[in-house]
């Protein structure tokens, strides 16, 4: 049985991987054209390999708690950042997320490319007074850009 488990993990890991290369691939130009084209491209990505995950590994998830969420305007949801999985999941559950991260993952060739692309809101972890001012001025900044303080009740189970 633990055979029939390694295999598939072994497909679905290949198959992740060359499909993150061809998407790396695909979005390079899209660091040049507008954010919505990159977020094509992201969304692309995030519903193939969510179909991998459930073909290839059997796998899907649940989400608690989407009756707690406000019908309009803007608010924040907090992941329990176990693994990256959570965080792949904010951007299919909902439409255009704020994300915030470390500040290091920008420095990554090419993919802290695609973090700046992506508009997410980089925090300096060495300073915690210093980390609550960017997490505080990303978040005005999103509301002001609107599309994302109306966030999209896209999110599904």
């Amino acid at each position: 049985m633990t055979k029939r488990y390694w295999l598939r993990s072994t497909i679905y890991n290949i198959t992740f991987y060359l499909l993150t290369v061809l998407a790396c691939i695909v979005a390079l130009p899209m660091l040049f054209l507008p954010r919505i084209w990159f977020l094509w491209v992201v969304r692309t990505w995030l519903a193939l390999n969510t179909a991998l995950e459930r073909i290839i590994m059997g796998l899907s998830y649940e989400v608690r708690g989407l009756e707690n969420l406000p019908e309009d305007g803007s608010f924040i949801v907090a992941a329990k950042h176990q693994s990256a999985y959570e965080t792949l999941k904010l951007h299919v559950l909902f439409e255009d997320p704020a994300v915030v991260l470390k500040k290091e993952l920008l420095s990554i060739p090419l993919w802290g490319g695609f973090l700046k692309k992506s508009d997410v809101i980089a925090i300096d972890r060495s300073s915690r007074e210093q980390a609550m001012n960017s997490i505080i001025e990303g978040a005005k900044r999103m509301s002001e850009q609107g599309a994302r303080s109306s966030s999209s009740r896209k999110a599904r189970a």
